[in-house]
């Protein structure tokens, strides 16, 4: 049995094909970093905040920080990006950081990306 038979076209072609209900549409980064506090929340709010993004006060505290960056209806590609910071090991105060959206994955310059490598740059990986 041939799953996938590429002909012309490529990949491109092949992933066309493919009905809309089956693409998985995720867009994920993660990363390490380390934060001075052991607040995540304190630590974060105010790099979170100056990417517009807004967090969510009921899923977030001294261990967790949940925030979501609204869809932008006048951008084509404006889809929702949401950020979840929690310990990955509190005694060195290192963090996993995991940004996602609802774009494909494989689409090149989602905003998904872009979030993540504005974060990258303020929150390095450990």
């Amino acid at each position: 049995m041939t799953i996938c038979k590429l002909q012309r076209g490529g990949v491109e072609a092949y992933l066309r094909s493919i009905p809309e209900f089956l693409v998985l549409k995720v867009a994920v980064f993660r990363w390490l970093t380390t934060i001075g506090s052991a607040d995540i929340t304190a630590s974060l709010s105010g790099t979170v905040q100056s990417l517009g993004m807004e967090i969510n006060a009921g899923a977030s505290g001294s261990d967790q920080l949940f925030a979501v960056m609204p869809v932008d209806r006048s951008v084509r590609n404006g889809a929702m990006v949401s950020l979840l910071a929690n310990w990955s090991n509190k005694g060195r105060r290192e963090i996993q950081l995991e940004i996602r959206s609802d774009e494909p994955m494989l689409r090149r310059s989602t905003r998904c990306q872009r979030v993540s490598n504005l974060l990258q740059q303020q929150l390095r990986p450990a």
